[in-house]
């Protein structure tokens, strides 16, 4: 599992957390808007190793790609913002070489806006 803002990604599916309350996380999955996806469920927050129930099943495959290309793009994002001396280019080629699939999935010509306006926020 892992967490970052309020989505989640558990077991290959990205869920939105929409509600919490107590000790309760509760999400549903991230295509419930668009594909109608009814699946759902709970998280207790703070407990190791993280215990979570999900209730329902989806009626999409998993989403192994868009794990990839939001572990390349996190990555791209820390580096643009870490102030290195660099150009977005070539911060793009070094991150691709550790992240091959991320690379293959979003090419540096998708990216190029992005990546400059990253690398802007550094100063």
């Amino acid at each position: 599992m892992r967490t970052g803002g309020k989505r989640i990604y558990i077991n290959g599916y990205f869920y939105r957390i929409h509600k919490v309350f107590r000790d309760k996380g509760y999400f549903c999955c991230s295509k419930a808007g668009n594909a109608g996806c009814k699946a759902r469920g709970h998280l207790v927050l703070g407990s190791s190793p993280p215990k979570y129930k999900i209730t329902h099943h989806h009626n999409h495959p998993e989403e192994h790609n868009e794990k990839i290309v939001l572990d390349f793009m996190n990555q791209l994002k820390v580096v643009c913002k870490s102030g290195v001396n660099m150009t977005v280019k070539e911060i793009y080629e070094d991150v691709a070489r550790i992240h091959p699939e991320g690379a293959k999935l979003k090419t540096f010509n998708m990216l190029r806006t992005t990546l400059y306006e990253w690398k802007k926020q550094d100063n």
